[in-house]
């Protein structure tokens, strides 16, 4: 069944407390024309973000993950909006593999989203507009707020410093051995990158 078509009684009855959403990056993208929200590739995401409110038992956690430039879209703006009208404490990052010892150097763009339970944290919330005026998106790992002395104490004082780096591997680490004849068969047929439009040989 499509995303897009899902009814509130379709996700109400998986009691899912948490959503791990990765939507299609085409919509954000040059090759897929950027056309954001106007995109079809869209349906499913905005169809999420309307029906979350109609949700009798929302999930605590919403985790999306997505290409570099989702962070400027309408899309993520009307995921700001309706998260924050739903009492949610949003954490949003631009981050890249090699912050966390993968030798992948491309960033992603990552939103963290936590339902707001308890009085205290209801005092709290930030309407859309004031968010997405003064939000910075974090670009740095650890997170600064896991930096902070009464953080850590929530976490049984587990101690997090700025030292805390990853030690990032060479690709090599990842790589299978293959003699000539095996890696033959791992190649593009020239055919098919002939077909690639624009395509010339360098010289």
């Amino acid at each position: 069944k499509a995303i897009d078509s899902l009814t509130v009684e379709d996700i109400e009855k998986y009691k899912a407390n948490c959503w791990l959403m990765s939507p299609p990056c085409q919509p954000y993208t040059r090759g897929g024309k950027s056309l954001d929200e106007k995109d079809q590739r869209a349906k499913g995401l905005l169809h999420l973000i309307d029906i979350l409110p109609k949700l009798s038992d929302p999930p605590n956690y919403i985790f999306l993950e997505n290409v570099l430039n989702f962070e400027k879209s309408k899309c993520r703006e009307k995921l700001i909006n309706q998260l924050c009208l739903t009492n949610y404490e949003i954490t949003e990052c631009l981050l890249t593999p090699l912050q966390f010892g993968i030798p992948n150097d491309r960033l992603r763009y990552y939103l963290m989203a936590r339902k707001r339970t308890n009085t205290c944290e209801l005092n709290d919330v930030i309407l859309p507009d004031e968010y997405l005026k003064n939000v910075e998106i974090n670009k740095t790992w650890p997170l600064p707020i896991m930096l902070k002395k009464d953080y850590q104490q929530e976490q049984n004082h587990l101690e997090t410093s700025e030292e805390d780096v990853f030690n990032i591997p060479s690709l090599s680490t990842y790589l299978e051995e293959l003699n000539e004849v095996e890696i033959k068969n791992y190649f593009v047929p020239e055919k098919y990158i002939l077909k690639s439009y624009n395509f010339k040989f360098g010289k």
